[in-house]
């Protein structure tokens, strides 16, 4: 029996069909299909003599560019060729993937070059890997003992090397920062050993790489890679029609089988230049050659043996399948429905492989088969069943294939990947609907990934919660109690999967736990707080001159009722508490504080009454109460500036004073504006400008005092404490900035950049206190210069400024990755710089900027979706997004789509938030400019089309 016979009856029917395939589908072409590699053969011939004068060289190109494929099935043959007919060894090569452990993995390429089976194999090994680690020159110290032979050529082939800068990310939020160091440190170890081999014109060694084009700017991140990377780069041309044609009909008429003109013309016309094209081509040739088979009617169970020369391959196979675009989502989908009952564990697979990685690229996440069992929290019997359905020769969807040994046999340690990137883009369960929301009236699917992102989010969150590094408080709102409870109880993580994103599972289970018993009884402490108010007001109405009296009545009335009204201005500005609730609540609190004019006007009742007076000045400026807000703060600085004329030293007047002032500054600037009927500022009014100048003066002048007296008083002071003069210091950058923006809002750009650069000087002397507030400060007075450079016409200078800003964020961001505050920061710093970028025509780095902001609200939006602030600014960001793909289409000529696309999710965001604030006419007309702006553009879009369509017809 002939070897060929041996496989066929060992294979499985799906197995069947791809014994003798000429397509290799998802997976790149390897050395073994080289007989099958057809189209290529000038740009082999190219990238081999560029590996003949350089000894480092950079095969780059986008995902399913086919650079894998060209190295393993092109240029490795080639050398082959070259020592058979050189009748000697002129050159050995070494493959190998980073992976998540570039140097060991290197050690191993090194020592298979020699042999992978002989008995000294382990030795060698362990003697390379002991070279690599000793020294940037390992590599070629290592040389002896891979490439004895003085005349022969090494060629290292780090393949998908890309991986290297998703070694040294991965787990960036749930690693300890020694972990992280050691996986820097090793990156560079790795990068310096290839550099150094490389750098002498008389190296024997020769090293080859193949990246991905987006990852091209994560280089900079290695002293000397971008050098080298430039020095000799092959950029993988796309294939011409003729190439592609080529690679159609050259397998087909090699494996002695035929296919249709008329499927020639079609593959041709539906495939093209996009990303994924060539493996998506592959794949579905490879479905064609399985279902040529089939309707070939070739026995399978006790028939012959199949003949290549029986199969045609037609349109009506093409359809069958579900044509290039639905290829691979249809055959997912078959193996899917194949797998009865195992469905939820599919999907745990699939999340545990790929994630969405910090530019929003779907990537891979190579896992063991071991924790991928303990991730998922599946019996390992389960996880074979669905591992040997995706990882059949006939898919490639995982790897490694079926044919090297079915699941069952492999050892915990076996490295299960997905086969290629595409599927996580084309197969619709995994990549979900791109416009989806995920808002519950939203049928959409937003796809497997995007939901693990969110979980992941909404863990991490979690985990900043009982992390004790981290700045958020360690409980949760009764409203995120019971979500994050629900969320929990449906989804049922484990502590394999809380690893991903940070750990801690047991206490974060806890607090989860605990926090949804505890809203229970939340609820009631509520009524009950509410009854404390209504009570007092029924025992001030009915009872005698004794309880006006009652000071100790009212120091614990007024506390609990100005912690209360600012949880009620929170609860409102965020769109949890209807304008009508806030009003009422405002108004009964307003009536209860009336009643205890009586009272004797003590020092102490006197600061309480004033300090609920600016409380009730931001939340009746929050109700839109402008006139009510400004008598709150005029009364407070009255009463303050009173009490200052017999106490002038007084610190807590002197605070009061100067929180009264600030508030007024502002709504003297917001008086200072002139609105159009669309709600522009279209002029600024000087009086109301001076009087804020005036205001916000004073209160930097207050703050000043403050801080000299707490610096001339250091014993009042803890002097070892990171917030040693934090507060002063704050209060004084925070008035100094106010100022700024008076001087910027009267066009005195100089003034201003001079105000923020002093608030500057301030900013950075708190950037280690325990406040994020504090920390942020810096961050945000470079905005506000990056905004007066804006102002003045100045982009490259505010684009500096702003990235200076946003490193700022990031660098705190890596530290507390759940602060809600610097989140938001951050994710308004990004829209910033995405307008100045879209200033200067840059659209790529605008949406690039933009979908980074976008990325951070939908995030912020999940965990509190009430949230309208959130909601409002992600609408805005889409509506930018919009904006920048509309001016992109008009100057260059393009499809309108993807601002259509951005325009409607803007609309979708507005009407979300029109519904939540009915009666707020400012969201209303938020809403129909939007859906106006959508209009037209569709309209521009259509009449466009038509254009074009009128012109084609006149022209044929």
């Amino acid at each position: 029996m002939s070897e060929v016979t041996n496989d066929l009856i060992a294979a499985t029917p799906n197995q069947l069909a791809v014994v003798t395939a000429p397509f290799p589908g998802l997976r790149p072409f390897a050395k073994r299909d080289h007989k099958y590699f057809f189209g290529r053969e000038d740009q082999t011939f190219a990238l081999y003599r560029l590996l003949r004068t350089n000894h480092f060289i950079a095969v780059v190109g986008s995902s399913g560019s086919g650079k894998s494929s060209i190295v393993r099935a092109g240029l490795l043959p080639l050398l082959e060729q070259e020592n058979d007919e050189s009748n000697r060894k002129v050159w050995q090569y070494a493959a190998m993937r980073p992976g998540r452990a570039p140097i060991d993995r290197l050690a191993i390429g090194l020592a298979k070059v020699v042999g992978a089976n002989d008995e000294f194999f382990e030795a060698r090994r362990d003697r390379i890997a002991a070279l690599l680690f000793a020294s940037s020159h390992g590599l070629t110290d290592a040389l002896p003992y891979v490439a004895a032979d003085p005349d022969t050529q090494l060629v290292v082939l780090v393949d998908q090397f890309e991986e290297l800068f998703r070694y040294m990310s991965a787990g960036a939020q749930t690693d300890t920062r020694l972990e992280l160091s050691r996986r820097r440190e090793e990156a560079i170890n790795f990068i310096q050993l290839l550099l150094a081999a490389t750098r002498s014109h008389d190296s024997r060694i020769r090293v080859v790489i193949t990246m991905r084009s987006d990852f091209i700017g994560d280089c900079a991140r290695f002293q000397g890679l971008p050098e080298a990377v430039s020095s000799a780069q092959f950029l993988v041309p796309s294939l011409s029609r003729d190439q592609r044609e080529e690679a159609i009909r050259g397998p087909v008429e090699l494996s002695g089988a035929t296919i249709s003109s008329e499927l020639v013309e079609r593959l041709l016309n539906d495939s093209s230049e996009e990303l994924d094209q060539l493996p998506i081509l592959q794949h579905c040739l490879a479905r064609l050659w399985i279902k040529a088979s089939a309707t070939a009617g070739e026995a399978v169970d006790g028939g012959a043996i199949p003949g290549p020369a029986t199969r045609h391959l037609t349109e009506q196979d093409y359809r069958d399948i579900g044509g290039l675009s639905g290829a691979i989502s249809n055959h997912a989908e078959e193996i899917f429905s194949s797998l009865p009952g195992r469905e939820k564990i599919v999907e745990q697979v699939f999340r545990a492989l790929a994630e969405i990685d910090s530019e929003g690229r779907a990537v891979r996440r190579a896992r063991s088969l071991g924790q991928l069992i303990a991730e998922t929290g599946a019996t390992r019997e389960d996880i074979c069943a669905v591992l040997d359905q995706f990882r059949a020769d006939e898919c490639s969807f995982l790897v490694p294939p079926l044919s090297s040994s079915p699941t069952a046999g492999l050892p915990d340690e076996t490295i299960i990947d997905v086969g290629h990137e595409a599927l996580l883009r084309r197969w619709t369960r995994v990549s979900g609907d791109p416009d989806a929301t995920g808002e519950r009236g939203d049928k959409r699917e937003v796809g497997w990934l995007r939901q693990e992102q969110r979980d992941g989010e909404r863990y991490r969150f979690l985990h900043s919660c009982v992390d004790s590094r981290s700045l958020n408080e360690s409980r949760l709102s009764d409203d995120q109690a019971r979500r994050y409870w629900g969320w929990w109880d449906k989804w049922k993580p484990n502590a394999a999967w809380a690893a991903r994103y940070g750990g801690g599972y047991n206490e974060v289970e806890r607090l989860v736990r605990d926090s949804y018993a505890a809203s229970g009884r939340s609820r009631k402490l509520k009524n009950a707080t509410y009854a404390v108010v209504g009570v007092a007001l029924i025992l001030l109405a009915v009872g005698g001159t004794a309880l006006y009296r009652a000071s100790e009545t009212f120091n614990h009335v007024a506390r609990s009722t100005r912690s209360l009204s600012s949880a009620v201005l929170e609860s409102f500005n965020s769109g949890q508490t209807s304008l009508d609730s806030a009003m009422k609540y405002r108004d009964i609190v307003k009536e209860l504080y009336d009643r205890f004019d009586d009272l004797p006007n003590t020092a102490q009742v006197a600061q309480l009454k004033t300090s609920w007076l600016l409380t009730s000045s931001d939340l009746n400026l929050a109700l839109d109460d402008k006139a009510t807000a400004r008598r709150d703060a005029t009364r407070a600085e009255e009463i303050a500036r009173s009490y200052l004329n017999s106490s002038a030293d007084d610190k807590g007047w002197l605070r009061l004073r100067y929180g009264a002032l600030f508030r007024l500054g502002d709504l003297d600037l917001e008086d200072s504006a002139v609105y159009d009927g669309a709600g522009n500022v279209v002029a600024r009014r000087e009086g109301p400008i001076a009087a804020a100048l005036a205001n916000y003066k004073e209160s930097e002048r207050i703050a000043a005092r403050l801080l000299d007296f707490d610096v001339a008083n250091p014993t009042s002071i803890n002097e070892v404490s990171v917030d040693h003069l934090a507060l002063q210091r704050f209060e004084l950058a925070f008035a100094i900035n106010k100022t700024g923006e008076a001087l910027q809002v009267k066009k005195d750009f100089a003034g201003a950049t001079s105000k923020f650069t002093q608030a500057f000087e301030y900013a950075t002397m708190i950037q280690g206190a325990s406040r994020m507030e504090w920390k942020l400060q810096a961050a945000a007075t470079q905005v506000k210069i990056g905004r007066v450079l804006k102002d003045s016409v100045d982009i490259d200078g505010a684009l500096l400024r702003y990235s200076d800003a946003v490193d700022r964020q990031e660098l705190l961001f890596r530290a507390y990755p759940s602060d809600k505050i610097l989140r938001a920061n951050l994710a308004a710093s990004y829209e910033d710089r995405g307008v100045l970028y879209g200033t200067k025509k840059d659209h790529d780095a605008a949406r690039r900027e933009l979908d980074k902001a976008a990325r951070i609200l939908t995030a912020l939006n999940e965990e509190d979706p009430r949230n309208v602030r959130i909601l409002d600014s992600l609408g805005r960001v889409y509506g930018r997004a919009g904006a920048v793909e509309q001016d992109r289409a008009a100057s260059q000529g393009l499809s309108m789509d993807p601002a259509i696309a951005q325009y409607r999710k803007e609309v979708g965001a507005r009407e979300r938030l029109a519904q939540r604030r009915a009666g707020d006419k400012a969201y209303q007309d938020r809403l129909l400019q939007s859906q106006d702006r959508l209009k037209r553009v569709e309209a521009q879009a259509t009449g466009s089309f038509k254009e074009a369509t009128e012109k084609s017809t006149e022209a044929k």
